[in-house]
């Protein structure tokens, strides 16, 4: 528009040409600013643009994915997107689906379980959240579903949303539950497994145990765990060489086997393992090692046992002076013989063991056969005849019963050369005959010789008591000394051959052994001493009972008399008898013990008392005949005991003897 003269001149006569100015400058720097503006709205269009075709490929990408994926609403939950993995998740049209609350559908799992999900997501920082859940289908089952939800907060001038990923996981389960069972059932055998098992890291620290490693090395299963293998080595050095050669033979695939003493843990007692170790997985050695532990303790001393035996048998079957041979029971050949035997047949070894039994022993074949298989059940004695190869026949004592060698069953025979021995034997024999007949003569002729000699001396007893009557008063007193002595000597002479005739009684007469009850015989013996034991005063103490024995009743009285007897005889001068019979038992005897406070026996002359005519004193201290012990002892023997003496001079004396005990 073009203004008047008048105005323009007017305006700017006004003083508006800075206002003018003003408006042109605000003009041209408008349009600058438009200019810019919308050249950042045509990049904002074109980043749209861009944001738009991504959205699209996006769209066409989530909408074909394999994978499960859901884009719904916060609120509402409502379905705005499905992939075709959802679908098939689903089984349902996508038609069907979309703008459909999803919970219903069931695929973000339990309710329960998404909302508390979903309060997690909203209430705090965290904008994604993986939990686990399950999809009830039309049919009823129950699909195991891993779900991935993440939050998508409002922008852009759209609602928040969520975006869900669901998995099917079924097929994990089943893994996890077989893995599951497998470990229970791997748990489950090495706890029962009689075998000791060790899991063993890299750097050999025990990472797991089983029950029968702990009760080898002797632990709970928590005292072994992190622990240095080498701490339960006996020896360093097995250690360090077990150490080295392992684990190449390890990473070859192989098995490593070694036997060698470990230590148990708290006692560190010794004992024997067989170890045998493995990789976890050859693939991946680092995993560590697998190690089983079989206590051979037992096994390594029944081995060496099995060789000391075996050493000994040798030594005592090859080394030892006897003969001894083995034999198959079957048909009687020699498998072995020692160098003794060798020497004592004439046979070089090797020979001797290429022969038959039935080479050298001369009994004939089927009895020979016989006593084969008779030791071949259990051990025998046999006496044989063995010929050697020079020809000669030796007398041969055999002791044969089955051994098992090698798990040959065999006749171990040990053979003892008896000839000269039975040559002795014989002679023995002959000689012990001839001596029993000696002595039965002996015996017949001191019977009947004291016997018969009795009549004479009463004769003669008579006689001097007829002379004593008749010439009395007419012999001078030396007469009648002699007279006194010759009587008092038949007298002598009379108790001697009746003391000789007691001896010889002794284990000669005709009744077999009978149960004694020495009660009794203690009783009747008392009454023949009754008188005797008054005038000396003698005090006896005696057990309440006496046992019972076998043997005979009137040699058993004559011990206790001549004991008895004794005591009273030798007591001492200056103190009153005191005697003292006890019994005990001693193992299969009875032991007797009579003690006196008389004038006791001198140690020297404790064995010779119980000799034939044995006296310490003379007949004018003492009267008797030297026998009386003699049948003490005589008596005790032929009943199966034995008779002692312990005494010292004024110190009294002490008789044991012992009787066998009834069964």
């Amino acid at each position: 528009m073009t203004l008047p003269p008048t105005s323009v001149s007017g305006f700017l006569a006004g003083g508006s040409l800075g206002v003018v100015l003003l408006l042109l400058i605000r003009a041209w720097r408008g349009g600058r600013e438009n200019r810019a503006r919308i050249a950042r709205l045509e990049n904002e269009k074109a980043a749209l643009q861009d944001e738009v075709d991504r959205l699209n490929d996006f769209r066409v990408l989530f909408d074909n994915t394999r994978e499960a994926l859901f884009l719904f609403e916060a609120d509402g939950h409502r379905l705005q997107q499905i992939s075709q993995g959802g679908l098939e998740l689903l089984r349902q049209d996508r038609e069907a689906l979309l703008g459909r609350a999803l919970l219903e559908t069931g695929a973000l799992g339990e309710e329960a379980d998404f909302l508390r999900n979903k309060h997690l997501l909203v209430a705090g920082p965290a904008h994604s959240v993986t939990y686990e859940s399950r999809l009830r289908r039309q049919d009823g089952t129950l699909l195991p579903l891993d779900i991935f939800l993440q939050h998508i907060p409002a922008r852009h001038g759209l609602p928040a949303r969520f975006i869900a990923a669901s998995r099917d996981i079924s097929g994990r389960k089943a893994d996890d539950e077989a893995r599951r069972r497998l470990s229970a059932e791997l748990e489950a055998i090495l706890a029962n497994i009689p075998v000791g098992i060790s899991l063993i890291s890299p750097d050999r620290r025990i990472l797991k145990v089983n029950a029968a490693f702990c009760a080898i090395y002797g632990g709970d299963e928590g005292e072994f765990l992190q622990k240095a293998t080498g701490d339960f080595y006996a020896r360093p050095q097995d250690y360090q060489a077990i150490a080295a050669e392992a684990l190449p033979a390890m990473l070859r695939g192989e098995t490593y086997v070694v036997e060698c003493p470990m230590l148990r843990r708290h006692d560190r007692r010794e004992l024997w393992c067989r170890l045998s170790g493995r990789l976890i997985d050859p693939a991946n050695p680092g995993l560590g090692y697998v190690w089983a532990h079989d206590d051979i303790t037992e096994r390594r001393r029944t081995e060496k046992s099995l060789r000391d035996r075996q050493e000994l048998f040798e030594q005592m079957f090859m080394a030892n002076g006897a003969m001894k041979m083995l034999l198959d029971p079957a048909d009687g050949r020699i498998v072995d013989a020692n160098p003794a035997a060798a020497r004592f047949y004439g046979y070089d070894l090797e020979r001797l063991r290429s022969l038959s039994i039935g080479d050298i022993n001369v009994l004939p074949p089927d009895l020979l056969s016989e006593a084969l298989s008779q030791a071949s059940h259990g051990p025998q004695y046999y006496m044989f005849r063995h010929r050697l190869a020079n020809g000669e026949v030796r007398d041969v004592e055999i002791y044969a019963g089955p051994v098992v060698v090698q798990g040959r069953p065999l006749l171990f025979s040990i053979i003892h050369d008896v000839s000269e021995r039975l040559k002795i034997q014989a002679d023995l024999i002959r000689r012990t005959e001839e001596l029993q007949r000696s002595n039965e003569d002996l015996e017949s002729f001191a019977y009947v010789a004291s016997h018969d000699l009795r009549q004479p001396l009463r004769m003669i007893s008579s006689y001097l008591s007829l002379l004593e009557r008749l010439l009395g008063d007419r012999l001078e007193q030396d007469g009648r000394d002699y007279l006194g002595f010759a009587r008092d000597g038949a007298k002598r002479m009379d108790h001697l051959i009746q003391d000789l005739l007691d001896y010889a009684r002794v284990g000669r007469r005709d009744r077999p052994p009978a149960e004694v009850p020495l009660q009794n015989v203690l009783e009747e013996t008392l009454l023949h001493l009754d008188a005797a034991l008054k005038d000396c005063g003698a005090r006896l103490q005696r057990p309440d009972s006496l046992p019972t024995v076998r043997g005979d009743a009137g040699e058993l009285q004559r011990l206790f008399l001549n004991l008895l007897s004794n005591a009273l005889k030798y007591r001492s001068p200056h103190r009153p008898p005191e005697i003292t019979l006890s019994v005990e038992r001693q193992g299969s005897d009875w032991r007797f013990c009579l003690a006196d406070n008389g004038i006791g026996i001198d140690p020297e002359f404790h064995d010779r008392i119980f000799g034939l005519f044995q006296r310490l004193h003379l007949q004018s201290q003492y009267d008797g005949t030297g026998i009386g012990l003699a049948v003490c002892k005589r008596i005790v023997d032929h009943h199966g005991g034995r008779i002692w003496v312990e005494s010292a001079p004024d110190q009294g004396a002490r008789f044991f003897f012992t009787l066998p005990r009834l069964p």
